[in-house]
């Protein structure tokens, strides 16, 4: 059982972290890491063994156009609508994902 799990947290990382899966790529996205390890255990329980269920499980960060650190400026014109279309991005992903 334990084989199961380990290969299914590798090919979830691997679909997840889009194939770049080293040390660095999980430092800096250690919070998709922990997804993973929790889509897969919850409280010793083993939920799922599939790597592809449990990627498509896992809501992705934007890409990287629109990163999370991107302060949006809300009293300018131009941050309205970067606010706006960064609402509409997250709007579309989360449809997809129902």
């Amino acid at each position: 059982m334990l084989h199961h799990v380990l290969l299914a947290i590798r090919d979830a990382l691997h679909l997840v972290l889009r194939q770049a899966v080293d040390a660095r790529t999980i430092r800096e996205r250690y919070d998709l890491v922990v997804l993973v390890m929790d889509e897969i255990c919850d409280d010793g329980v083993i939920l799922e063994t599939d790597g592809a269920i449990v990627a498509q499980r896992i809501s992705r960060m934007p890409d990287a156009d629109v990163s999370p650190t991107t302060r949006i400026d809300i009293m300018s014109e131009e941050g309205i609508i970067n606010l706006a279309e960064l609402g509409k991005a997250k709007l579309v992903d989360w449809l997809r994902h129902m």
